[in-house]
Parts: C-alpha cells; sequence; structure tokens
C-alpha cells in the first residue's frame, strides 16, 4: 500500500475537515447551494486557492466545483439568481407544452384521426 499524505487520507476514508459553512446536500447541489455560496466559492478560486483545498474546504466534490465553475463562471451574484429563475421559469413552460401535446394526442386518438 503506497503512502499517502495525511490531509489525503483524512479525506478520502470519509472524515473530511469541518467546513466553514456546509451545503446541504439534496441531491443536486445546484438547487440546494445557494448563488452568493457558489460564487464566493468561485471567487476563493480566482483569488488563487487551490480547488483541491477549496472542495475539502466547502466540503464538494471536484466535478461539482468545476460544474459550478462551468455554469456559474464570471457571473455576479444578482445574474446567477437572474439565471436559476430563468432556468425554473424554462421548466415550468417545458412541462405545459409536454401536457398539452398528450392533450392532443390524446384528442386525436379519440376523433380516429392519426
Amino acid at each position: 500500500m503506497s503512502p499517502v499524505a495525511t490531509s489525503d487520507a483524512a479525506f478520502r476514508g470519509g472524515a473530511c475537515p469541518t467546513p466553514e459553512y456546509t451545503i446541504a446536500y439534496t441531491g443536486n447541489y445546484t438547487t440546494s447551494a445557494d448563488a452568493s455560496q457558489i460564487i464566493g466559492v468561485l471567487r476563493e478560486h480566482e483569488a488563487g486557492v487551490k480547488t483541491a483545498e477549496l472542495c475539502r474546504k466547502h466540503g464538494i466534490s471536484d466535478a461539482t466545483f468545476y460544474n459550478w465553475k462551468a455554469k456559474y463562471g464570471g457571473m455576479t451574484v444578482s445574474e446567477a439568481a437572474r439565471l436559476r429563475t430563468l432556468e425554473d421559469e424554462n421548466r415550468r413552460l417545458k412541462k405545459l407544452l409536454a401536457e398539452s401535446m398528450l392533450d392532443v394526442s390524446a384528442l386525436k386518438d379519440l376523433l380516429g384521426k392519426n
């Protein structure tokens, strides 16, 4: 077994250091993390903090960090909040469209017009 650095060993063993604030996991970090928290993490990275250190500090995975960076990189808190609002509205409209398409399809089947 190869030796592992103490900080990495504790992290990989499941006992990660306590972050300054905890981002609650509900299956999808982008819906549970506040936009200001995400922007704050990204700003810390821009200030020169290493990715691995940030991830340990905030209790997130590298993949989550890079997803946040791809989605929210360069945004302000207000822009990120606006993006989330637009995504929610888009999701609602897509659902309405799908339901109306099902209704149309059912009516066509009822009338015998395929």
